[in-house]
This record gives C-alpha cells, structure tokens and sequence, in this order.
C-alpha cells in the first residue's frame, strides 16, 4: 500500500532550499579590497551594492526557513518508514494522504 522512503514534498523541498542557498551566496555582500561587493555586484554594477545585501536579508531567512522544513519534513518520513518497516498499520491521516484527500 504504501512504500518507505523520502516523500515528495521531502524530495523537492531540498533542492529548494539548495537553489535558494546559492542565490544567497550569489548577492551576500563581502569586503574585497576594502570595498563591499557580491557575485552579483561584479556582474553587473558596484552601484547595487544596497540591493545586493537587500536580497541577501530575503534569500538568508528564507534558506532558513527552508533547511528547517527539510529536516522536519525528512525526520517525519523516517518514522513513516520506521513504522513500515516494523509492519505496522498506517495512520488515518496518512491514509487519506495516499488517497489525495
């Protein structure tokens, strides 16, 4: 009825969160010769350093809050499988999830 193993949400909310770290990396503002750049301020304009560090701020919370979810999300399914594994029967919840309920 139901296999063990990571779940879909858990499958996708990784490499969310890894496409939104390396955005993160990509505008987090860093002394370089004494001045304030980012890969995104190299690319384009010194200009947007402001914006740069702006988007950093947005992209730092939500890498958080996207790294938390995945652990949270992969945990859950550990005990899923867990219970699988040791042949137990599913939860009413988890029943109604299969059935897209």
């Amino acid at each position: 009825m139901s296999r063990g193993g990571a779940s879909l949400r858990s499958a996708l909310t990784m490499p969310a969160a890894w496409a939104v770290l390396l955005g993160f990396g990509a505008v987090l503002p860093d002394r370089v010769d004494g001045a304030g750049a980012s890969v995104l301020t190299r690319a384009t304009d010194p200009v947007h350093l402001g914006l740069s560090a702006g988007f950093a701020n947005t992209l730092g919370i939500l890498s958080f809050v996207l790294a938390s979810t995945t652990v949270v999300l992969a945990a859950s399914d550990l005990r899923r499988t867990r219970r699988i594994q040791r042949g137990e029967p599913l939860s009413e919840d988890e029943v109604l999830d299969l059935q897209g309920l």
